[in-house]
């Protein structure tokens, strides 16, 4: 009877250990906690004690934002200078359109934005009430220059500094209006059929491919090309967010995105807001690209160019970079060397072709 007695005071004094010990290590670690947030709170207090050594003219030469002296007038701004002289180069190049598809788009977004007002307490736009005569102070920005802010916000990185000096407005009217013509923007395009994502019909996809077919003779089959798209993402202060949209090849954080381009320019399919750690074909998986590609491929026989990163096993669907004829030459030589006969012959034809209509044009 006194052995089990003494291994259960021992087991006992065991687990009694175990739990001090446990209990040491929490303390510990509440110890290390509050040691870092005391070195914290005493660097919070060295800069706050630092600012307030600051007499009133240093604040003010530290102060980033410009102000409204420092501005033109909105309606002499680079912006109006830019739209006013039609210059589908430059417009391009600032908001991604020319004139003629930015009036398009200003004619939804206009009618919208003088119905709506950007002023609520709560930050949501309101529906402004009917009346014969506008009242208050006019807006510091009318329609045009709202789109092309929100439109130059999404073709630059978004420096909050160089978007008030191209369209005249100081960061909280930036701030205000560039929230608003979002709202706007998103609410239009959302009701608007032409602005929907969808993969081609049947017809489409013989349009698409008379249109490749009459540039690259070679590409008979092809309706259209696939890609990714990263977007910078500010870093988050929380490690595991942060980890998951790290990118590790080219050491940054972005928003992976795939996106399915026809040859007019409209996407057909997309996958969009994943984390920057995943691969392009992990993405383009996880949104139902290839499952889009293969119906249609299932359909009409038409093929989606992609580069080297997309999916490794052999997809008809899809036509890669030439990394994945030489892949497939170690399994199959015969294979990569009747493809590139092939090829040799199509493109030896459509040389005869086009030699012989010349002969015919210059006899």
């Amino acid at each position: 009877m006194c052995v089990p007695l003494l291994y259960a005071f021992f087991c006992t004094c065991d687990e009694c250990f175990h739990q001090r010990a446990a209990t040491v290590r929490t303390m510990n670690d509440h110890m290390a906690i509050l040691f870092l947030l005391l070195i914290q709170s005493q660097r919070r207090k060295q800069a706050i004690t630092f600012r307030q050594k600051l007499s009133a003219e240093g604040r003010k030469r530290r102060d980033r934002r410009i102000s409204r002296a420092a501005l033109q007038h909105p309606s002499m701004s680079t912006f109006s200078v830019l739209y006013g002289s039609g210059c589908d180069r430059s417009l391009i190049t600032l908001t991604g359109l020319d004139h003629h598809a930015f009036r398009r788009l200003l004619e939804k977004f206009a009618p919208a934005f003088e119905r709506f007002s950007p002023y609520c307490s709560e930050g949501m736009i309101r529906l402004l009430p009917l009346r014969s005569k506008k009242r208050g102070r006019p807006r510091s920005l009318s329609a045009c220059q709202c789109l092309g802010l929100v439109l130059s916000w999404g073709r630059s990185r978004g420096s909050e500094m160089v978007l008030c000096l191209i369209f005249g407005i100081t960061g909280s009217v930036c701030s205000l209006f560039l929230r608003f013509g979002r709202r706007i923007l998103l609410q239009q395009l959302s009701a608007d059929d032409m602005a929907a994502v969808r993969m081609p019909s049947d017809d489409e996809v013989n349009v698409f491919k008379h249109s490749f077919a009459s540039k690259y003779s070679m590409l008979s089959d092809v309706y259209a090309v696939a890609d990714g798209l990263k977007l910078y993402l500010q870093q988050s202060g929380d490690s595991v967010i942060q980890n998951m949209f790290y990118n590790g090849w080219t050491h940054d954080h972005y928003v992976g995105n795939v996106f399915v381009f026809a040859p007019n320019g409209t996407i057909k399919a997309c996958a969009v807001n994943a984390p920057g750690a995943m691969h392009d074909s992990t993405i383009a998986d996880w949104g139902n690209i290839y499952k889009k590609l293969q119906d249609v491929y299932d359909r009409t026989g038409g093929r989606c160019v992609v580069d080297s990163a997309f999916s490794k096993g052999n997809h008809p669907f899809l036509i890669k970079s030439s990394q994945d004829y030489l892949i497939n030459a170690e399994h199959d030589p015969s294979r990569w060397v009747e493809s590139n006969l092939e090829l040799v012959h199509a493109q030896h034809e459509r040389r005869r072709e086009l030699f012989s209509q010349q002969q015919h044009r210059h006899p």
